[in-house]
Formats: structure tokens, C-alpha cells, sequence
């Protein structure tokens, strides 16, 4: 998991002089719902699930070349 997070703080400092996109609630949607499977005794009484989304057409804060290929992954399900 650091040697990810070291990669990903790499990538991000070799982008130059670009400034960090700001994503906000606008840009996805959120549902809560309660997570299935085996738990606690608060399984049927809290929603812990957390479901987030986004349009990958219009996520601007992504390079063409990751929205292409989240598509092609997409399709290919």
C-alpha cells in the first residue's frame, strides 16, 4: 500500500505546474444503504454502505487517455 501511495505522489508531482482538480459533491452522486453479509447486531439498523458515481463522459478532472480506458473497461463487463 505505500509503495501505491508513493507512486501516486510521483505521478502527481512529475504533472508540473498543473493545479490539483477540485472534485465536489456536484460532480457525483451518493447512496447510503446498509451492507449485506454477515456483521454486528447494527447490520439491520445502520446504513454503512456507502455507493458513490460519477459520469465518466464529463469527469473533467480525468486525462482523456484514463476516461477512454475506464470506458473500455466498462464495456468489456
Amino acid at each position: 500500500m505505500q509503495q501505491l501511495l508513493q507512486e501516486a505522489e510521483e505521478r502527481a508531482s512529475s504533472a508540473g505546474n498543473k493545479p490539483t482538480p477540485q472534485i465536489t459533491l456536484d460532480h457525483v452522486m451518493v447512496s447510503f444503504a446498509r451492507s449485506g453479509g454477515p456483521s454486528g447486531q447494527n447490520v439491520n439498523k445502520v446504513n454503512t454502505k456507502v455507493d458513490m458515481r460519477f459520469n465518466v463522459k464529463q469527469a473533467y478532472w480525468l486525462s482523456d487517455r484514463i476516461r477512454e480506458r475506464i470506458m473500455q473497461m466498462i464495456i468489456g463487463f
